[in-house]
């Protein structure tokens, strides 16, 4: 194989947040691919959990910065070494975007930049022996997210796919694919994608199953034949391919997009005497466990519009929300504290204005418009005009209709401004209806939450904001406590971003090394390596992270509802 010539591939579009708002739609990208091998069992974070909604935890833990400082051994076996460096590359790719020609990082964490630049020195020193370290070294060469440690050359890294692929690390087969199909090179990519299939990689069979699916790759439509390629990969998700789960959930909810496939094509894959949503419920809450951005908030949207088969529950929808991490889950966040609610939170304003806030920064239109409305009609403070106008204009600018309508009555000659009252109005009429019309729905069918979370996510998320120094206003008083439920722990935070959470700092909090699953690297010679001393700590941490998926790592996001207010 010679490698391609590899095209830069586009970005998608961020989408709208509107609630109740669609879910994306089923993505016919390609995960970016795994690092496990197949046949390889998974270390104990990172496998697959019978139960991921049992009462003992919300995700799994995932390695952060001070657990692989900590974990880091200079003088241990090759097979310790690629586990370490494979955490490493994990959490580099939760940070900045490891597609093919993504471009240099903006991370500036220089203990997260020192701990890769020790696991290039790894693969370098191992990799003639284990191809695994080609493989590590080739993702981080193909994307040039670090080119001061690996400089940016996508042909060498396609012959280090190619060699690592031949040499039994199955995982390549998947990139050499993804770079034949980038190409055009159909053949050479359908070849790479059956060999992976062959060898059970859970990226391959997702994309073959698509192609079956949808009919590409110069493969007829064969529906039954897509539906058990993406079944096989969806039962087996990692930290490293949610996605498969998400997508398969998507198709038995009926929500992929993809009209033309009938609901009886699902009978022969399913489990016995159960349901599509059923089905659907497992491989969702699999996806959201294993931190899948778009899965956590499809879980938060459920529960508080009680979406079958979920209940109505404001408080795991708050908790998704707050896990997802994303800029819309922000600003369902702060639609949520606008108005509370009843039996389970007060309303705060503070709060409210603190999530769209930081959505606004983050370019999120229905942000910017929220602050305008949040500064005219003063929630969390005084009214502010010339701030509510600054905010209108930013949205406008971004194609906000309803700020332009905002701004019109605002310039008038006697401006037309938002009372209080009307927002009052607004709220009850909007916001306040919709949960409780969700509610009716949801004991109407006597639906019940199997795992409640603590009211210590809402005192994380105080607490959070108070230490970040942006809370607005004194927090309100302690409501009367909902039905009683068991009583959880907060979920764990996710290193580099913002959790809302202060009770597990991450991966081991117990501060033992963590475990290390198996490598295919030869047992051999160790190798001596100075000890790994970690730079001054920053205060700081990068706000995005990646998604799996081919051509950019940006969550896609739901379709807007604009027969609605953008704040309501």
């Amino acid at each position: 194989m010679s490698p391609p010539t590899p095209p830069r591939s586009d970005s998608p579009s961020p989408l709208d947040a509107e609630s109740p708002p669609s879910v994306p739609t089923l993505s016919l990208e390609i995960p970016i691919p795994s690092i496990l091998q197949p046949g390889q069992p998974a270390s104990p974070s990172l496998r697959s959990p019978s139960s991921p909604s049992s009462p003992s935890k919300a995700v799994a833990d995932i390695p952060t910065v001070s657990s692989l400082e900590l974990s880091y051994q200079a003088d241990v076996e090759p097979e310790t070494q690629i586990a370490w460096c494979r955490d490493v590359v994990y959490l580099l790719g939760r940070h900045t975007s490891l597609d093919p020609d993504a471009g240099p990082t903006k991370l500036t964490d220089a203990s997260l930049l020192a701990l890769v630049q020790t696991a290039v020195e790894i693969f370098d020193a191992l990799a003639a022996s284990c191809p695994e370290a080609q493989y590590l070294r080739a993702t981080i060469a193909a994307s040039g997210a670090v080119p001061g440690i690996v400089q940016h050359n996508r042909q060498q890294a396609f012959r280090d796919f190619e060699a690592s692929a031949k040499a039994g690390f199955h995982k390549a087969w998947f990139n050499l694919g993804r770079e034949y199909e980038t190409c055009g090179d159909v053949g050479h990519a359908r070849d790479c994608f059956e060999r992976g299939v062959a060898f059970g990689v859970n990226e391959c069979l997702y994309r073959m199953g698509v192609a079956h699916l949808v009919g590409q790759l110069d493969l007829p439509q064969n529906i039954p034949s897509g539906l058990a390629l993406l079944a096989r990969a969806a039962t087996n998700p990692t930290l490293y391919t949610p996605q498969p789960a998400y997508a398969y959930a998507l198709l038995l909810l009926g929500e992929s997009g993809l009209a033309n496939i009938p609901a009886s094509s699902f009978n022969v894959i399913l489990p016995p005497s159960t349901s599509a949503l059923d089905e659907a419920k497992v491989h969702l809450e699999r996806a959201a466990f294993f931190h899948y951005p778009p899965a956590q908030y499809k879980l938060a949207l459920a529960y508080e519009f009680a979406q079958y088969p979920w209940p109505y529950d404001p408080l795991m929808s708050v908790e998704w929300y707050s896990k997802s991490g994303t800029m819309e889950a922000e600003m369902a966040l702060s639609k949520w504290f606008l108005c509370g609610a009843e039996g389970a939170f007060e309303k705060d304003e503070g709060l409210a204005w603190v999530f769209a806030e930081k959505a606004a920064d983050k370019g999120l239109v229905n942000a910017e418009f929220a602050m305008g409305y949040y500064c005219e009609v003063g929630v969390a403070g005084k009214k502010d005009l010339d701030k509510a106008i600054s905010w209108y204009n930013k949205a406008a600018t971004h194609g906000s209709d309803e700020a332009k309508g905002r701004l019109q009555a605002l310039n008038l000659p006697t401006p037309s401004v938002l009372t209080r009252s009307e927002h009052e109005t607004l709220t009850g009429e909007k916001l306040v209806r919709k949960r409780t019309t969700a509610k009716m729905v949801s004991d109407a069918r006597g639906a019940t939450t199997t795992r409640r979370p603590s009211r210590r996510v809402l005192e994380n998320i105080r607490k959070e904001t108070i230490s970040e120094g942006v809370y607005p206003m004194t927090p309100p008083k302690t409501p009367s406590p909902p039905p009683a439920s068991p009583t959880l722990l907060a979920a764990p935070q996710m290193p580099g971003r913002k959790r809302y959470s202060l009770v597990d700092p991450g991966f081991n909090s117990a501060g033992e090394a963590p475990a290390r699953s198996p490598s295919p690297c030869p047992p051999g010679r160790r190798t001596r390596r100075r000890r790994y001393e970690p730079p001054p700590r920053k205060s700081s941490a990068p706000q995005t992270f990646a998604e799996m998926g081919i051509g950019s790592t940006t969550m896609t996001a739901p379709d807007s509802d604009k027969s609605d207010c953008v704040v309501m």
